[in-house]
């Protein structure tokens, strides 16, 4: 299961603060599904990440 909010940042213009989770048994997935998502949200949308953390619990 995954789930993506925008959790800040919502009064700036072009501008957006996002949070991401992924629930699962195994980290495996996890660490697979990371470069997805980042390639999905970078890719045709001309949106360019400024900075971006995972942390496996």
């Amino acid at each position: 299961m995954a789930a993506v909010a925008e959790v800040g940042d919502q009064a700036l213009w072009q501008r957006s603060a996002l949070g991401g989770a992924v629930v699962t048994r195994l980290p495996s997935i996890v660490m697979k599904s990371w470069p997805k998502f980042v390639n999905f949200i970078e890719g045709p949308h001309g949106v360019q990440l400024l900075d971006y953390q995972m942390e496996v619990h």
